[in-house]
């Protein structure tokens, strides 16, 4: 993780180093209790990769990033909310970008209304 963390330029503070750590961690340790969990609940090993394979491709979709909350069917909304991933996504980029100000200059990019 440290060359990742370094290549991509984060924040290099201790303390955002230390979240980066522990969200890394956090998202390990959830990856592996589905895991456990699916091989406790399945009654073969073929079943349990499977079910933890449909698991997180469902987890990638609906944690919006792929697919924003807003634009979800109602129906799905509350998957984005019980989904592990959203929070460590979240997590992770408000941690990179929470306290920066951004400014985007839009002059010349519109046409002359007068």
């Amino acid at each position: 993780w440290v060359f990742f963390y370094f290549l991509v330029d984060f924040r290099q503070t201790g303390e955002e180093m230390g979240y980066f750590l522990l969200m890394l961690y956090l998202s390990n340790w959830v990856i592996q209790s589905l895991g456990q969990l699916f091989a406790l609940a399945t009654p073969n090993e073929e079943s349990a990769n499977g079910l933890g394979g449909l698991s997180v491709i469902l987890s990638v979709i609906l944690m919006g990033f792929l697919i924003t909350v807003d634009s979800m069917p109602d129906g799905w909304v509350w998957a984005y909310w019980v989904n592990l991933f959203h929070y460590i996504l979240q997590g992770l980029v408000t941690n990179e970008l929470g306290d920066n100000q951004y400014f985007v200059n839009v002059t010349g990019l519109l046409p002359d209304l007068s």
